[in-house]
């Protein structure tokens, strides 16, 4: 599961910019250190700033 994670996480920042960029991995940071309260707010962000991008690779992934 955790290799999904990851890969989903690359693809992500591969198509948006820089600061999404850095959402995603605050979020796979807080994620790893088992804060999943802060890893949720960060994910959060990260789908609300490019939910069309995050809905397609989600789709290509399943």
């Amino acid at each position: 599961m955790m290799i999904y994670r990851l890969l989903f996480c690359f693809c992500l920042c591969i198509l948006t910019g820089y600061s999404e960029k850095d959402i995603v991995m605050q979020a796979l940071t807080y994620d790893e250190q088992g804060n999943y309260e802060k890893a949720i707010v960060y994910w959060d962000k990260a789908i609300k700033m490019n939910s069309k991008i995050i809905w397609t690779l989600f789709k290509i992934i399943i």
